[in-house]
């Protein structure tokens, strides 16, 4: 595999010479009218840019140029070196803010009264990573070839990773995929090195991982499945599908089979692909009731044929997740397609109606819950509509999404409160017997209500007035 032969090449390259003496060279010479502000603004806008040439350039000429702002200079070129990857050169750095900040005045530390926490964390930095470096590397010398040497040079990627330094991280787990049985660490290796080849932009490091699972892994299957996912975030499509039919077709009765089609479906999904993804998810369902990536299966098939527009067999297949998972939380997921569907068939009143009967044919149950919660949903978007242009004054634009709320609300509260929201409505714009009939219907429905008693005191109010 070309990681190992490839890993020596830094994903930046950068020779940094510290001291006071050399860390002026190279130095810009000064433009006209640039100012210790405008060059650090530019150093801080290319770090974000990931331009850490041009960051490091400006801040050495701040440096080089503007004695007085040493110290926000050598702090951001710290951050500058950190990020590439360089612990010990940002550490560096950071000392000399500090022995900066430390040879000025008191007056002039309190600009920087909050910086030396920010320095020392460069510094602490630096040990941490040359401490825990030295420890995982010893352990590699003396335990070579045992599970403790392959559990440290994980680690050791790892932390290579975590301080930015790419390439020896795509190294070190490179090299342990190269020489480690399949097992849990190795699987976990090989997520890591996904990771770091994506960030540090290796595409022909990349396109060697293949071959890196079937020269050391053959037909592990859960390696196998690793490898898939990976084709699923690069997007190639066709890479999946071979491998998915492989293990299918080789391993028909592996844990690994149904995730597998479970992936290829989605696949197929995010490339607009309907009809395939459709055609994978039945053929899972099919041949893989019992395993848990069924349930799964079955919510993006109600979810396909909801969004077709064709709710009978949406429903259908809601119903088969309902009769063998009532309590699965993917159970939520299809009631969301599930109304998605209705409203597009009938609008909202008979979306709310269609998902109460659903509730009340599977009461107790994930189904029932979610479906309430959605019926509020509905109810508390106009709810909430309705107050807004009760308060701009758009009294019967008002009205009438609480009339809305009113038709589609499935519990008390929010029935209450937009039936009682309508009768301000109709107060405000002088529809005295409405609202009186609306203030009456509160208290007729909700005795036992809070606003019941405010609807009272509203038809005094109203009747003291007429």
């Amino acid at each position: 595999m070309r990681l190992s032969a490839a890993a020596g090449k830094l994903l930046v390259v950068a020779v940094i010479c510290v001291g006071v003496g050399l860390a002026y060279r190279g130095a810009a010479p000064q433009a006209a009218g640039e100012t210790a502000e405008s060059l650090l603004q530019a150093a801080e806008q290319s770090l974000a840019a990931g331009a850490y040439g041009e960051a490091e350039r400006d801040c050495l000429a701040v440096i080089a140029q503007f004695p007085s702002s040493e110290v926000e200079a050598r702090a951001l070129l710290g951050e500058v070196y950190f990020a590439q990857g360089q612990p010990e050169a940002a550490g560096a750095q950071a000392e000399l803010a500090l022995a900066k900040l430390a040879s000025l005045s008191p007056a002039e530390q309190e600009r920087f009264a909050s910086w030396p926490g920010q320095l020392l964390r460069l510094v602490q930095a630096r040990e941490d990573f040359a401490q825990q470096s030295a420890a995982l590397q010893q352990t590699l010398a003396e335990a070579a070839g045992s599970p403790e040497a392959a559990e440290a040079r994980y680690r050791l990627g790892s932390l290579y990773a975590l301080y930015f330094q790419y390439a020896r991280a795509a190294q070190e787990l490179g090299g342990l995929l190269e020489t480690t049985p399949a097992s849990p660490l190795a699987y976990k290796a090989f997520r890591m090195l996904t990771v770091v080849l994506g960030l540090a932009a290796q595409p022909a490091e990349a396109a060697a991982l293949p071959e890196l699972v079937r020269t050391h892994y053959g037909q592990d299957a859960e390696m196998q499945l690793a490898l898939m996912r990976w084709y699923v975030e690069q997007g190639q499509v066709e890479s999946l599908r071979a491998a998915a039919e492989e293990l299918v077709t080789a391993r028909p009765d592996s844990a690994q089979a149904a995730p597998a089609l479970l992936l290829l479906g989605r696949a197929y999904d995010r490339q607009g692909q309907r009809e395939a993804a459709v055609a994978v998810a039945e053929r899972l369902v099919a041949h893989y009731p019992q395993s848990p990536a069924t349930p799964q299966a079955l919510v993006e098939l109600a979810d396909a044929y909801a969004s077709s527009g064709d709710t009978p067999q949406a429903e259908s297949w809601a119903s088969r997740l309902l009769a063998g998972y009532p309590d699965s939380p993917a159970v939520i997921v299809v009631v969301w397609s599930l109304e998605r569907a209705y409203l597009a068939a009938g609008g909202e009143v008979a979306a709310a109606n269609r998902l109460r009967a659903l509730a009340a044919a599977h009461p107790q149950t994930s189904l029932a819950r979610a479906s309430a919660a959605a019926i509020d949903g509905l109810a508390l978007a106009h709810y909430t509509l309705g107050m807004r242009l009760g308060q701009a004054g758009h009294y019967p634009e008002a009205a009438s999404e609480f009339a809305q709320a009113l038709a589609v609300a499935p519990s008390v509260e929010p029935a209450v409160a937009a039936l009682y929201q309508q009768a301000i409505a109709y107060q405000a714009q002088g529809q005295k017997a409405q609202a009186l009939a609306a203030f009456a219907q509160v208290q007729q429905d909700y005795p036992q209500h809070y606003l019941s008693t405010r609807a009272q005191a509203w038809r005094e109010k109203i009747q003291a007035e007429q």
